[in-house]
């Protein structure tokens, strides 16, 4: 259910976000583990990023508030005590959004299905909008070598909605 994938210079944390009722025996202590590993000097990757299905920072789905507190204290807060994070991919609530979470982890959520942003409202307060797109499908393409990520929104049209970088 949650599994870390090493990929040339980057590792991907694959986590499990929608069983939080079963998440504190062994995959929280995990997520704390693996991300301690890909800090401790031994064959470190030169990135880490994390990927999982509820968002922790969501400036719409005034509903969803409660879940994402509980994101940010059961994954986040274990990302960053095992030595931290360098970028956040999510899911799950419909519309695209980069944040940037206190202490300057970038948060990008895509939608490539059905895009369908609700009400505003209730954002985690760690988290700041960077970029918000409530029209379109996107997907995010990264590249990644050992000293930077690029990446960028795109539409099913292959017209942009973002692009960032993080430089080591």
């Amino acid at each position: 259910m949650w599994y870390a994938t090493r990929y040339g210079p980057a590792e991907v944390l694959t986590i499990a976000s929608e069983r939080l009722e079963e998440f504190e025996a062994e995959e929280q202590p995990w997520i704390r583990r693996s991300a301690q590993d890909a800090h401790d000097g031994d064959d470190d990757p030169s990135f880490l990023l994390a990927a999982w299905h509820h968002p922790a920072c969501s400036s719409n789905y005034r509903s969803r508030a409660s879940t994402r507190e509980r994101i940010m204290e059961d994954i986040v807060t274990e990302l960053v005590a095992g030595g931290g994070v360098d970028l956040i991919l999510v899911g799950h609530d419909k519309y695209y959004e980069r944040s940037t979470i206190a202490g300057g982890i970038p948060h990008v959520m895509t939608a490539v299905g059905r895009v369908s942003p609700e009400e505003a409202g209730d954002n985690h307060p760690m988290c700041t909008p960077e970029v918000t797109d409530l029209d379109d499908q996107s997907v995010l393409l990264i590249e990644v070598d050992e000293t930077r990520i690029s990446a960028r929104a795109v539409r099913p049209d292959g017209s942009s909605i973002d692009a960032f970088e993080i430089v080591r």
